[in-house]
């Protein structure tokens, strides 16, 4: 990694009317537009939808990292983020950010060691730090086993033909998971609540 401080140029160009294109050095340019809700089209990206992208990318790239760095094995992370926009003393700006990891680890690897790492990525990520709306994480951990099958495609009989991954995945909704609107009162981090569920894929 370069030493810091780092320096990011985006350029943006538009007309009177239309599509803000955006540029950057090296990467590929981007049409965006304003969002539904404020009258644009809705079959682009907006800055609204770019923010809350950053927070999803920032939270699996930083989880990446720790989780390299502290050697934990694992083998796929989905992250959906919402993004709550509302006014506060007439000014309009995200107020929280809801972040729903799904992530799916070896049978081996202990839950707490797995949920530490999420927290700590939640943490370390530098997009939600550089904002002042509140973060909410919610965690689902999957462990992955796996079953024998025989060349009929039988689990009965003889296990020599191979090995493949099965999935138990049911029933326990994101803890994380808006019931009603934004209302964070169902929120996992909450004090009392565990903010962790964990289910065996066997």
């Amino acid at each position: 990694m370069k030493e810091y401080p780092h320096l990011y140029k985006v350029q943006a160009l538009a007309a009177s009317e239309g599509e803000v294109g955006l540029e950057s050095k090296d990467l590929p340019s981007l049409q965006t537009a304003p969002p539904a809700e404020f009258g644009g089209p809705g079959d682009r990206w907006s800055p609204e939808t770019l923010l809350v992208a950053a927070v999803a990318d920032c939270f699996i790239l930083s989880f990446r990292a720790i989780a390299r760095a502290s050697k934990l094995p694992w083998n796929s992370l989905s992250c959906e983020v919402d993004g709550i926009l509302e006014p506060v003393d007439k000014v309009t700006q995200f107020t929280e950010f809801f972040v729903h990891a799904h992530l799916v680890v070896p049978s081996d690897v202990k839950e707490a060691t797995a949920n530490r790492i999420l927290q700590k990525a939640k943490t370390s990520c530098l997009i939600t730090n550089s904002l002042k709306a509140k973060t909410h994480l919610g965690v689902l951990i999957w462990r992955m086993r796996f079953r024998q099958f025989d060349k009929q495609g039988s689990t009965k009989g003889n296990y020599h033909h191979g090995k493949l991954p099965y999935w138990d995945i049911g029933g326990t909704p994101d803890p994380c998971r808006k019931l009603d609107g934004h209302d964070s009162s169902n929120l996992a981090e909450r004090p009392g609540r565990n903010p962790t569920h964990v289910r065996e894929l066997r």
